[in-house]
């Protein structure tokens, strides 16, 4: 099967490219590549609790503390928890930060003026400063 001139072959679905990336691929929001973050995010929590209940016994953290040392917190299930849940923070900043502001340029002074200080849209009555600044 071929894909479109301007669409490109990704495993069995045509997917396009958005710009140039010195050679790199960059997919748009509804690509393949997106992560299905509830379904990953409840199968680690799955893990998560079966781990915690597997480790709770004092033998196994005498096991773990005579075999890792002063280390052995850094595999207890909160741990893993807690950066498991930093990683999905850090994930959802850096899609606000791609997506909002830089796909969408809601940054832009131009973009930011004409969706939230426009009158006709927001019907808020703003001074002739507020909506063009000090002349």
């Amino acid at each position: 099967e071929k894909c479109p001139t301007d669409l490109s072959m990704m495993g069995s679905r045509c997917v396009k490219a958005v710009g140039s990336c010195a050679g790199r691929w960059r997919f748009t929001a509804t690509s393949a590549c997106r992560m299905n973050e509830p379904l990953v995010c409840w199968t680690f929590m799955i893990l998560v609790l079966c781990w915690g209940a597997c480790t709770c016994s004092n033998e196994y953290q005498q096991k773990l503390a005579a075999q890792f040392g002063r280390f052995h917190h850094f595999l207890q299930w909160y741990f893993a928890a807690g950066l498991f849940l930093l990683w999905l923070f850090e994930r959802t900043l850096e899609n606000v930060i791609r997506f909002e502001y830089i796909d969408m340029n809601l940054l832009s002074p131009d973009t930011y003026r004409e969706q939230h200080l426009n009158p006709n849209k927001t019907h808020i009555g703003l001074s002739h400063d507020e909506l063009y600044g000090l002349e």
